[in-house]
């Protein structure tokens, strides 16, 4: 992520050792503080949680803020879909002093893999006691194996309710009913009447998710038969789709990730006292209103490491890490930054 600001004060050749070692210095800030704040959001316990959609996508543009400060040295890219977009572009630095060479392209990408990789690593370092603990609100078990089925599509009575948010506690409008809060000389029998009701409806989306699996095949999105409160974990890490429709996923991802490449090539011939902060709004603004269907990766390596990362990690209850999915938000950011570097050669 380039900033002019920064590159007119690195006018000396940059060794490719220093720009390894700033760009995993870079893009570990920002999955560390990317990361984070998901934790904070949808782990149970936390001081943050619930928060919202708009405090991740804040937390998200802080996060590139503190990554491109952090990584000057090497010209801020700390995403490999930027790094494709300047290739791209035709220019002939990715910072100054620093080529593009075959061996200068393949330093930013492994140092991105590896920086996203420790970031994600040192936010779970952060929250492991809440990884420990958490269990999904929105998840029941199906009585058969011991593990769950998402029903976070608000299908079910135990879906979310009004003014829920994912990972809250709450769970639906009549949850003190079901708690046996009514209030009321009845509130045991209508508590009865709505866990039954809740079995019912339950048992019969538990009966069509396994007619849909056995009919279509294993999902692309987040698996549906987890250990309770897996899909929270691993959405900690990486994205994955609201919808799973992995044409139409990659769609959105490659839109997403060409706006963010565009405007970041541009901002290099329209200096602004702003400086990485605008890039920091850019990445506010793209996850408000392109972000709802997959998450906004709009970065390889942001999505790729810390995947990798919840594969290894020693999390409690963990579940797969949805490996269907992974490619989704590599090749669309990858399609995008070559979209936005073709047509920023034309505009340009």
């Amino acid at each position: 992520m380039l900033s002019t600001a920064l590159q007119a004060a690195t006018s000396a050749p940059v060794p490719l050792a220093e720009v390894f070692g700033s760009e995993v210095v870079g893009t570990g800030l920002l999955t560390l503080l990317g990361c984070g704040v998901v934790a904070n959001v949808v782990l149970t316990k936390t001081l943050g949680n619930a928060g919202g959609w708009l405090l991740v996508n804040v937390g998200w543009g802080f996060a590139v803020l503190a990554g491109v400060y952090a990584a000057f040295r090497s010209g801020a890219h700390i995403n490999p879909a930027v790094t494709v977009g300047i290739l791209t572009s035709g220019a002939d630095e990715y910072a100054p002093g620093v080529a593009v060479t075959a061996g200068s392209t393949v330093t930013y990408f492994a140092a991105q893999m590896l920086g996203a990789f420790l970031g994600a690593v040192a936010a779970w370092l952060a929250y492991k006691k809440h990884f420990d603990e958490h269990t999904g609100a929105d998840e029941v078990a199906d009585g058969t194996d011991g593990t769950t089925i998402d029903l976070r599509d608000g299908s079910s009575p135990r879906g979310r309710g009004a003014g829920s948010e994912r990972g809250g506690s709450a769970t639906s409008s009549d949850w003190p009913l079901r708690a046996g809060a009514s209030g009321g000389p009845d509130g045991g029998r209508r508590t009865a009447a709505l866990e039954e009701r809740e079995a019912l409806s339950t048992t019969s989306r538990v009966e069509t998710v396994t007619a849909e699996r056995a009919g279509s095949g294993e999902p692309t999105g987040a698996p549906r038969s987890t250990p309770a409160g897996a899909a929270d974990k691993l959405g900690v890490f990486c994205t994955g789709p609201a919808i799973p429709a992995p044409a139409w996923n990659v769609l959105t991802e490659v839109i997403g990730t060409f706006v963010l490449v565009l405007v970041v090539l541009l901002f290099g011939r329209t200096p602004s006292g702003l400086g990485p902060a605008a890039v920091a709004f850019l990445v506010v603004g793209i996850g408000a209103s392109l972000g709802g269907p997959t998450g906004y990766a709009i970065n390889p390596a942001r999505d790729l490491g810390p995947r990798i990362a919840h594969a290894l990690l020693p999390i409690a209850g963990k579940g797969g890490s949805n490996w269907g999915y992974a490619w989704v938000p590599v090749v669309g950011p990858v399609l995008g930054a070559v979209l936005a570097g073709l047509l920023f050669r034309v505009l340009t």
